[in-house]
């Protein structure tokens, strides 16, 4: 699957919907006019036990457990997603996926196999994508497309959390894989095809849409 993410400067926009402070967490460095792929930097949300968080996490999650620079010596690559039906039995994600999940916010998303499509959510709302996190990277999760989708997107998207369900899906206290489940299942599908479509960072390609 091939995705890219956009995410504009209208910090404002997103904290509203958050319920954050929007100078509290204003984060120029990762601010980008441009698309972006795994291997960059995003801004994301998370809970801790002192709070709500925003982060700058690289996108291409890498486990604490393997230490520093851990995958590269066991010859494997940051995962930048994991199918939210194997992850529960995955000794990569199965911890993260109770007690360190993100929401990643795009105001364009990209996603497809040999020809995709760019994607939003309906005006004025942004896409908020389930991921796991650690040590400063995430993951995103992906399931099967919405049949509709499948022609232009392969058969597995991102997960876009519904907003009636952000502050669950961060939160600490939800940890039961029936709860998580719930949460999966009830996410956003009102996906549009995107009015606009913004330039592609150097280094990354996207095949034209057809």
């Amino acid at each position: 699957m091939q995705c890219l993410l956009y995410q504009s400067a209208s910090d404002r926009a997103h904290n509203v919907q958050m319920g954050i402070t929007a100078f509290l967490w204003r984060l120029p460095e990762t601010e980008s006019a441009t698309a972006r792929g795994p291997g960059a930097p995003f801004r994301a949300y998370v809970d801790s036990p002192t709070g709500r968080e925003r982060r700058a996490l690289r996108w291409g999650f890498e486990p604490a457990w393997v230490g520093p620079d851990g995958l590269r010596r066991i010859g494997a690559k940051p995962w930048p997603w994991i199918s939210f039906e194997r992850a529960p039995a995955s000794r990569v994600f199965a911890q993260p996926l109770r007690y360190q999940r993100c929401l990643v916010p795009a105001d364009v998303l990209y996603v497809g196999e040999t020809h995709g499509v760019w994607l939003q959510a309906p005006p004025p709302a942004s896409l908020y994508l389930a991921g796991v996190w650690d040590q400063g990277t995430f993951a995103i999760l992906t399931t099967d497309s919405p049949p509709e989708w499948q022609f232009k997107t392969g058969h597995r998207m991102p997960v876009a959390m519904a907003p009636e369900h952000y502050d669950d899906w961060l939160s600490l206290h939800i940890t039961s894989a029936r709860e998580i489940t719930a949460l999966i299942a009830a996410r956003r599908t009102d996906w549009e095809l995107a009015s606009s479509r913004p330039p592609v960072d150097q280094g990354y390609s996207v095949e034209p849409t057809r």
